[in-house]
């Protein structure tokens, strides 16, 4: 096992205005773990700003990344009892075969919550770039998973923060257990959802939606 540290800090003194001295200042500390399997990044960061309410915070970060090309981590920012959270997980095989998802938390009113996904599938024929929050979003995801007449999963989805136009979906899926014919336009969505499954007599499932 391979463990490396990086300390740093950094300090910022200056005269604004009124006479007043504003100070900028960052200490960090990071420890780099390594072995066969995993790659572990891990560190703690101080900050300080003359901004009001920003005056002092802190992050607390974690990130992995493993032998099979997984990501995930997650890191806390506090400024003065204000908490920004952040998760991520996914993949990253190579360029077109990877899946990413985050996971933001923050105390601004209008984004309390930050989800975000952005991936490509070649073999899938999937590719989404997207991020939503509370009251808008913005982004495409397309998928045209066809592996014959009888077993497909077919998207295309738009979302904007546009009132007139905010999401417009399609969704096609078929295959020996589900099927899913769907068109969304806004709030309104017309189609049907099905499921028939049965594997004995206590266990089984038939039910239709319209």
């Amino acid at each position: 096992m391979d463990v490396k540290k990086v300390d740093t800090e950094l300090y910022l003194g200056y005269s604004g205005q009124n006479d007043t001295f504003n100070t900028y200042s960052m200490d960090s500390s990071w420890e780099i773990e390594k072995n066969q399997r995993y790659n572990n990044y891990s560190g703690l960061v101080h900050l300080v700003s003359p901004f009001k309410g920003y005056e002092k915070g802190g992050l607390v970060a974690h990130f992995s990344l493993s032998d099979q090309r997984v990501v995930s981590g997650a890191a806390s920012l506090n400024f003065d009892l204000r908490e920004f959270t952040l998760t991520m997980n996914g993949y990253v095989k190579k360029f077109t075969d990877n899946m990413l998802t985050v996971n933001i938390t923050t105390p601004l009113e209008k984004f309390r919550t930050i989800n975000a996904r952005f991936g490509l599938n070649e073999k899938k024929r999937h590719a989404v770039a997207e991020v939503r929050a509370p009251t808008a979003a913005l982004g495409v995801e397309v998928l045209a998973d066809v592996k014959n007449l009888l077993n497909f999963d077919v998207k295309l989805s738009v979302a904007t923060p546009i009132e007139s136009f905010q999401q417009a979906a399609i969704f096609a899926l078929f295959n020996p257990e589900h099927v899913d014919m769907r068109g969304l336009w806004n709030n309104v969505t017309l189609g049907f959802t099905g499921v028939w499954h049965m594997q004995n007599i206590t266990d089984f499932e038939y039910s239709y939606h319209v």
